[in-house]
C-alpha cells in the first residue's frame, strides 16, 4: 500500500511539474505575442535618424560643458514649474499631487500624443489606453525599488502609490510609454520625460524636468563635481526638499529584496537584447542629450 501511495504521489508531482511548465511556456508565448516583440524594433536613435546627434563629445571638457548647459536649463525649468504649481519657492513639505491623479493622467496622455512625432510613432500612439492604476501591492514595489510596472498580459500601466509624489507623474508617463509599445527602458524613460515636458499640467512638467535634471546632474557630477554642485545650489528650497525626501524614502527600502529584483530585472533585460541590463534606465540621459542636439540645443519645449 505504501508503495502504491508513493507511486501515486510521484505521478501527481510529475503531472504538477508538467502543468506548471506548460503554463509557464504559455505565459512566455503570450508575453511575446502581445508585447515582447517590441524589443526587436530598431532603437529610437535609428528611427529618428539621430546617429550623428548621438555621437560622444570630442573630450571630457566638451561633455561637461554640454551637460552644464542642458542641466542648467532643466534646473531653471523645474524651479519655474514648482513656482507655477504651488505659488511658492517652498511649500514646507514634500510636494504631491495624488489628489489630482485623474487630471495628471489626462495631462500625461496629452503630452504623449504631442510628442509622438519626435518619437517617430504612428497616430495609434496618440490614443489613450485608459488610466494608470495605483497598485495595492505598492509596498512590495517599494521594497523592489520600483516606481511603476507595466503588465503586458493585461495592457495595464501601474504605479507605486507610495512613491514620492514628484516621481509619480513621470512613472505614469514611463509605464504608458510601455503601454504604447515602447519596450526599451531608456526609451520609456525618455518618452516619459518628453510627455511630462509637453504636458499642459505644471506639476507633471515639474516631475519630468526634475527627473531629467537629476539624470544629467548625475552624469555631470562624474565629470565635474564642482559644476554639478553649483547647479544643485540653484534649486529652489522646495525642489531640494523633494530630492531629499526621495532619497530618504528609497533608503528606507534598500535591502536584499531590491538586490534580488535588480539582478532579476538585469537578466530579463539582457535576455531581451539590452546588453547593459539595468544600466539601460540611466542611458536615457544620452537620449536627452541627443534630443537637445537635434532640437537646436534646447531640452525644454
Amino acid at each position: 500500500a505504501a508503495g502504491h501511495r508513493g507511486a501515486a504521489l510521484r505521478r501527481a508531482l510529475a503531472a504538477a511539474v508538467r502543468r506548471t511548465g506548460a503554463t509557464g511556456l504559455a505565459a512566455v508565448a503570450l508575453f511575446y505575442a502581445l508585447w515582447g516583440l517590441q524589443y526587436a524594433r530598431a532603437d529610437l536613435v535609428m528611427r529618428a535618424g539621430w546617429q550623428a546627434h548621438a555621437a560622444p563629445p570630442v573630450s571630457v571638457a566638451a561633455a561637461a560643458a554640454e551637460l552644464t548647459v542642458l542641466a542648467s536649463e532643466l534646473v531653471d525649468a523645474a524651479n519655474h514649474d514648482y513656482r507655477t504649481a504651488f505659488g511658492s519657492a517652498d511649500i514646507g513639505a514634500p510636494s504631491d499631487a495624488r489628489d489630482r491623479l485623474a487630471e495628471i493622467d489626462r495631462a500625461v496622455d496629452a503630452g504623449l500624443a504631442a510628442v509622438a512625432p519626435v518619437l517617430r510613432e504612428s497616430v495609434a500612439f496618440t490614443r489613450p489606453r485608459g488610466p494608470a492604476k495605483p497598485l495595492a501591492a505598492s509596498l512590495v514595489l517599494s521594497y523592489q525599488g520600483l516606481v511603476g510596472v507595466y503588465a503586458p498580459w493585461t495592457g495595464e500601466a501601474n504605479f507605486n502609490r507610495l512613491a514620492p509624489g514628484h516621481e509619480v507623474p513621470h512613472a505614469i508617463a514611463h509605464e504608458k510609454a510601455h503601454q504604447r509599445g515602447i519596450a526599451r527602458e531608456d526609451e520609456a524613460n525618455f518618452a516619459g520625460y518628453l510627455a511630462c515636458d509637453a504636458s499642459p499640467d505644471a506639476y507633471a512638467r515639474y516631475a519630468g524636468h526634475l527627473f531629467a535634471q537629476r539624470q544629467l546632474l548625475h552624469e555631470l557630477g562624474r565629470l565635474d563635481a564642482d559644476r554639478a554642485a553649483e547647479l544643485v545650489a540653484r534649486r529652489l528650497p522646495g525642489v531640494q526638499r523633494d530630492v531629499d525626501a526621495s532619497r530618504a524614502f528609497w533608503a528606507r527600502f534598500d535591502g536584499p529584496v531590491r538586490r534580488v529584483q535588480t539582478r532579476t530585472n538585469d537578466a530579463y533585460l539582457k535576455l531581451n537584447g539590452m546588453p547593459d541590463g539595468v544600466g539601460a534606465y540611466g542611458r536615457s540621459a544620452a537620449l536627452v542629450v541627443a534630443y537637445a542636439r537635434a532640437n537646436g540645443g534646447r531640452v525644454v519645449r
